[in-house]
């Protein structure tokens, strides 16, 4: 299965593959028994695949990433912040998931222990269902997720906190699949490929416009003609998009041109590259503080 907004935001890929939903439980055993069919029951699933049990019998091609942040009760204190500071969560329980399943989370854990002691670990297992959400509303407590999962429970809210732990998602197959597969992924790399490209023109183009910060997420999509969800699928927000603009301008500059014998022509694609993209890179500059501008 490939997830049904990313399909249909890639109209030619709908019209030559069967899509269809593939119900499952929500139960750890039965979820790895869904992961376990792929290639027999379906070719594809969509989702976080940083899971060691799942990597070991399937391959992934990764198309993003969520960010992490922290679930709480409507009613917590902390739920009037915006974006709280990793201090506002000292003395705070956070539930999350158990060490040695996923490679990201053990990785934010370790941080945790060893920096911010103050924050209380609990583990829930490795693997989150409703009663892990019931539990985080019940006791008033934290839970550490997705901003991706941030309408699962009515009685909660999904925060984003100032770190930038991430966790990476894509799409699962089957270890060496047949060809059909293969083409399938490959096609999909290739529309993907197209939309980030068109999202990178219809954003120079609107800089052209008007200023960085009164561009929306909304401006683009109407016009590339694609959904919200297809843009999130590509990048996280416009401080993304313009990252990813700024690298690979540069990569087609340089285009293989960063060796000793090539270094003058690459320095000249260089200057070339900001010359054309002279509007871009001065609203940027302008209109983006600096610290958001180090970041990238």
């Amino acid at each position: 299965m490939i997830h049904i907004d990313l399909c249909h935001s890639m109209p030619t890929l709908s019209q030559r593959y069967k899509l269809s939903v593939v119900p499952y439980e929500d139960d750890y055993d039965k979820i790895m028994e869904v992961y376990q069919s792929l290639g027999t029951k379906f070719d594809f699933l969509i989702g976080a695949f940083n899971s060691n049990p799942i990597l070991s019998f399937a391959s992934c091609k990764q198309l993003g990433t969520y960010n992490v942040c922290v679930a709480l009760p409507r009613s917590h204190p902390l739920a009037k912040k915006e974006k709280p500071s990793i201090t506002d969560l000292y003395n705070e329980k956070l539930l999350c998931v158990s060490s040695g399943d996923c490679l990201n989370l053990d990785d934010f854990r370790k941080d945790m222990q060893t920096f911010y002691p103050q924050i209380i670990l609990e583990d829930v297992g490795y693997f989150y269902d409703l009663d892990t959400f019931n539990r985080c509303e019940e006791e008033g407590c934290l839970l550490l997720t997705l901003d991706a999962w941030d309408n699962i429970h009515p009685s909660l809210i999904t925060l984003p906190v100032e770190w930038d732990y991430q966790m990476p998602y894509g799409l699962l197959y089957k270890k060496n699949p047949p060809k059909q597969v293969k083409d399938c992924l490959k096609e999909l790399i290739n529309m993907s490929n197209r939309t980030k490209l068109q999202l990178e023109d219809a954003f120079k183009e609107l800089l052209l416009e008007k200023t960085f910060h009164k561009i929306t997420i909304k401006d683009l999509t109407d016009k590339c003609h694609i959904s919200r969800m297809a843009f999130y699928y590509h990048f996280q927000d416009l401080y993304d998009l313009t990252e990813w603009i700024l690298i690979e301008d540069a990569r087609k500059a340089l285009n293989e041109k960063k060796d000793y014998a090539h270094w003058k022509e690459g320095l000249s694609n260089i200057f070339e590259a900001v010359y054309i993209n002279k509007p871009f890179i001065l609203n940027v500059y302008h209109d983006i503080s600096r610290d958001k501008i180090e970041k990238i």
